[in-house]
């Protein structure tokens, strides 16, 4: 929620043209904005693993995370791979016009997909990984 503000605060003072075609092409506001962006994504997961720990402790909240990061990395990944990243970009981009469409005009079809298939595989590993953590019953360190 905290980097949709971000974003619609630098839209508000740009306009959407403004933040498209200025703002981009400024290095110093692309990176702060991309820092502060970045951040708060970050953010999300130390909020979620700080309640998760104080709900059933720290390998349940690292599972969680885990398993979290993994699903949140596959789903999308799997969705460019099967329409491909052109697709994707530019019907995502007719909407809100945020990106200049040099960058679209980059993308040669075909080129970024077997980026997306490893991406897919690496979030579903770190998906079961996640889930294997939380659902493993921990040894009795007693031996009992």
């Amino acid at each position: 929620m905290l980097r949709c503000i971000v974003t619609l605060a630098a839209i508000s003072i740009t306009g959407r043209a403004g933040f498209s075609d200025e703002f981009w092409t400024q290095p110093v506001l692309r990176g702060a904005f991309v820092a502060v962006a970045f951040t708060l994504f970050v953010w999300t997961f130390v909020a979620a693993v700080w309640a998760l720990k104080l709900q059933g402790g720290a390998r349940y909240a690292g599972g969680g995370i885990l398993a979290a990061l993994g699903a949140g990395l596959a789903l999308p990944a799997l969705g460019i791979a099967l329409v491909g990243a052109v697709d994707v970009v530019a019907n995502w981009d007719d909407g809100l016009g945020l990106i200049p469409h040099s960058i679209i005009a980059t993308l040669h079809p075909g080129a970024v997909e077997p980026l997306a298939w490893a991406a897919v595989a690496i979030g579903a590993v770190l998906a079961a990984a996640g889930s294997l953590v939380i659902r493993v019953k921990r040894s009795d360190p007693s031996g009992r």
